[in-house]
C-alpha cells in the first residue's frame, strides 16, 4: 500500500478493524422512470382504481393505458384481479405499474395482446413464480415480471417521454 501514499494522502490507522467501500444502487427501471406515466398510487383499492379510470380518460388517444404507483399491499394476496381493470376499460390493453416497477397488473385485453391465455404454462420470464401460482383455468392478470406484456406495449414516444 506504500506505493499509493503520496503528498496529499490522508492516512487513516484503523488500528486492526475492516474497512469496506460503500456502493449506492441507484436501481432504476429505465422504462417505467423515462417515461411519464399516469400515477395510479392510492390510498384504498377505490382510490388506486379511480385515479386508474381519470388515466383511462387522460389517455383516450393511447392504444394502452399505462400508469405508475400502484401499491400491491391494498389489493388482497398482493395480487389485484384482472376484472378490476376489466370493469374499467374492457377494450383496450391497460398496464399500471406497481410503485417498485417490478410489478405490472394487467387486464384482460392485454393478456390477450401478450398471448397469455388459459392454462399457459411458459412464460417469457421464469421469474413469473406469482403469476403462474394463482391460476387455474385463467390468468388473473397480474404478471409478477411485465415483460411479456411490456414487451407489447407502445414505446415511449413524444407525448409519454420525459426529461430526468
Amino acid at each position: 500500500m506504500a506505493a499509493w501514499i503520496g503528498g496529499g494522502t490522508k492516512v487513516i490507522d484503523l488500528e486492526g478493524k475492516m474497512l469496506l467501500p460503500g456502493f449506492g444502487d441507484a436501481h432504476l427501471h429505465p422504462y417505467t422512470n423515462s417515461v411519464a406515466l399516469c400515477d395510479v398510487s392510492g390510498d384504498t383499492v377505490k382510490e388506486t382504481l379511480a385515479k386508474f379510470r381519470q388515466c383511462a380518460k387522460d389517455q383516450k388517444d393511447s392504444e394502452w393505458v399505462q400508469g405508475h404507483g400502484r401499491d400491491q399491499s391494498l389489493f388482497e394476496g398482493g395480487n389485484p384481479d384482472k376484472a378490476l381493470l376489466d370493469k374499467i376499460l374492457p377494450d383496450r390493453p391497460a398496464l399500471p405499474f406497481e410503485a417498485s416497477g417490478h410489478d405490472a397488473w394487467v387486464n384482460s385485453r392485454a393478456l390477450e395482446i401478450a398471448g397469455i391465455r388459459s392454462l399457459t404454462t411458459s412464460l417469457s420470464c421464469p421469474t413469473t413464480k406469482a403469476a403462474t401460482r394463482s391460476w387455474t383455468s385463467s390468468p388473473k392478470g397480474p404478471p409478477s415480471s411485465p415483460g411479456r406484456t411490456e414487451d407489447r406495449s407502445p414505446k415511449p414516444s413524444g407525448a409519454h417521454t420525459s426529461i430526468a
